[in-house]
């Protein structure tokens, strides 16, 4: 269910918080596609390194790498783009609280306190989420909320390709990482 909030007398707009359960769909969707794609990343450097690496001794320093490429995306995913990749196929958007489009450092923050709630499995976000904007600790943070855009908020409009160039740098960055991680780190 979600819930609207037209306190926002500077703008006027009608703020649409999106419900957990929408949220947590756009969220597994991201989780799925980042597992996937530092899964390949991974997989083909193992393939390259067979023998030359003891992967039980990288191994914790590999998800320190993973951790920070996964914090790039989603600052820059949503920073740029105002959605990642679960966000944009379920037609949502990251927005400030006038309705402005999602900066980069609000980007950041939110990402930081993802980080911080998913190590509760999500219990805080939850506690968080309240009506009417159903903002996570994150998002209040960051001062943003996630809302189904209806055409009252900017969205930033870049062309496909470089949405699609993240992505793609996402997976060659990864890889990059941790090849230089097997290769030349002790």
């Amino acid at each position: 269910m979600e819930q609207s909030l037209t306190g926002n007398i500077a703008t006027n707009k009608v703020m649409i918080g999106v419900s957990p359960a929408t949220r947590f769909w756009a969220w597994l969707i991201d989780v799925v596609s980042l597992y996937l794609v530092n899964s390949a990343a991974g997989l083909l450097l193992v393939f390259l390194f067979v023998g030359h690496v003891n992967l039980s001794e990288t191994e914790i320093r590999i998800e320190w790498i993973l951790l920070f490429f996964n914090f790039a995306y989603y600052t820059l995913s949503e920073g740029l783009f105002g959605a990642s990749i679960g966000k944009l196929i379920l037609g949502l958007r990251v927005v400030d609280l006038n309705g402005n489009p999602c900066s980069i450092w609000a980007a950041f923050v939110r990402a930081v306190f993802r980080f911080i709630e998913t190590l509760f499995f999500g219990i805080i976000a939850l506690i968080n989420m309240q009506p009417p904007l159903q903002q996570r600790l994150g998002d209040k943070v960051a001062k943003t909320v996630v809302v189904k855009p209806n055409g009252q908020f900017p969205i930033v409009r870049r062309p496909v390709w470089t949405f699609w160039v993240i992505q793609i740098g996402y997976f060659f960055f990864v890889m990059i990482g941790l090849y230089f991680r097997y290769a030349f780190l002790p």
